[in-house]
């Protein structure tokens, strides 16, 4: 009876873990068709960026540079804390006209960083891992993740997105 009872709650406490597992941060980090929930666009009457996702890498290209980083954007809405660090990794690589490094943000609405970093552009596939701690800001949106490549012309590869907390 004793032994049974004991499986019983090693199951409860398995399950229950499973119900309570936390969602990642990133979702679709291995860009995986549909491409949701990540959002590419382009604003201020920049032209439209290409797209192809082909085994785990988006590749987006810019037949022409704007004048500003956030007028192309890939994006995706994440569910960080203010004052809490994480820990942001990709890969990247790009074979550019123009552009030597593109901006990395956490935003929450037009203008509102909760954290920039400009990362340099290589045409090896280079691991990047950043360290974010978002700070306050008076935006009224979503926190979002951006990768600003407005200023690029030519094309821009990237793979294995994951952002995780750091205890």
């Amino acid at each position: 009876m004793m032994k049974k009872l004991l499986q019983s709650c090693a199951l409860l406490g398995l399950c229950a873990g499973f119900a309570t597992a936390a969602e990642p941060l990133i979702k679709n980090g291995s860009f995986e068709k549909p491409l949701n929930p990540w959002k590419v666009f382009s604003i201020n009457d920049t032209p439209a960026t290409d797209k192809a996702v082909a085994d785990g890498v988006l590749t987006l290209t810019a037949a022409d540079a704007s004048d500003s980083p956030g007028n192309r954007q890939l994006m995706q809405e994440v569910k960080l804390e203010v004052g809490k660090t994480y820990s942001l990794s990709f890969d990247v690589k790009g074979s550019v006209e123009k552009g030597e490094k593109f901006p990395v943000v956490v935003t929450t609405g037009p203008g509102k960083y909760a954290y920039f970093n400009r990362i340099p552009l290589t045409a090896e596939w280079a691991t990047k891992k950043l360290r974010i701690t978002p700070k306050a800001t008076d935006g009224t949106k979503p926190m979002a993740l951006k990768f600003l490549f407005g200023e690029f012309k030519g094309e821009i590869s990237i793979r294995k997105v994951s952002l995780d907390l750091v205890e």
